[in-house]
């Protein structure tokens, strides 16, 4: 008769503790990761808006050096000096203004130039600001393109005619250049859109020689 001897039992596997601790250190671990991805987003996205904010004042700067130096000028055939008008999705502001000479610092009928401000449709929802301006004394019709700022939320432009602001403008109806100009960019945010606004006075009042 042959006898099978007993073994005792062989223990395998991870009991539930050492599965219970295994689970717990895996989510501490998915915790962290997940917090300091949040944070570091958070960060970009805080630094990305941050520069944006910096753009936003270049480019303001840019249109308030251009309203402050518009100007009614008698020497062009156009009756429209400056204006302002848009659509839901497009908006043009149109004027007249004067830059420095290089050779001197009288103003000169070669220092006017025509400014056009454009926002037109960009990436998704968003929009794009070019800045175009044409020399009156040249002799070619090809306006300088420059973009100022790539996705916009919006631009809001309004005009203080010394009683009340309004949203269009057209000298050839008001026969002057408007008093101020209320000028409203909004960025795109994580969440709501950042506003940065400014009021600039608009204009000189001179002939052109």
């Amino acid at each position: 008769m042959i006898t099978i001897g007993h073994r005792p039992f062989a223990k395998s596997g991870i009991t539930l503790i050492e599965l219970l601790i295994a689970a717990a250190i895996s989510l501490l671990i998915v915790s962290v990761t997940v917090g300091l991805y949040i944070s570091g987003s958070k960060r970009i996205a805080e630094r990305e808006l941050f520069l944006k904010k910096a753009e936003a004042g270049l480019v303001l700067g840019i249109i308030a050096r251009d309203l402050n130096c518009a100007t009614k000028v008698e020497g062009t055939n156009e009756v429209s000096f400056f204006s302002a008008s848009g659509t839901d999705t497009e908006f043009i502001l149109s004027f007249y203004s004067s830059i420095q000479s290089p050779k001197d610092r009288s103003l000169r009928f070669y220092d006017i130039i025509k400014v056009e401000y454009e926002l037109a449709p960009g990436i998704g929802k968003h929009y794009d600001l070019t800045r175009k301006i044409l020399p009156v004394a040249s002799n070619t019709n090809e306006y300088e393109h420059e973009f100022l700022f790539r996705n916009l939320v919006d631009l809001n432009i309004t005009f203080y005619d010394g009683e009340s602001w309004t949203s269009a403008w057209d000298s050839a109806l008001s026969g002057d250049l408007p008093h101020a100009a209320s000028i409203n960019l909004l960025l795109p945010a994580s969440r709501e859109p950042e506003h940065i606004s400014t009021i600039i006075p608009a204009g000189l009042k001179f002939g052109a020689n």
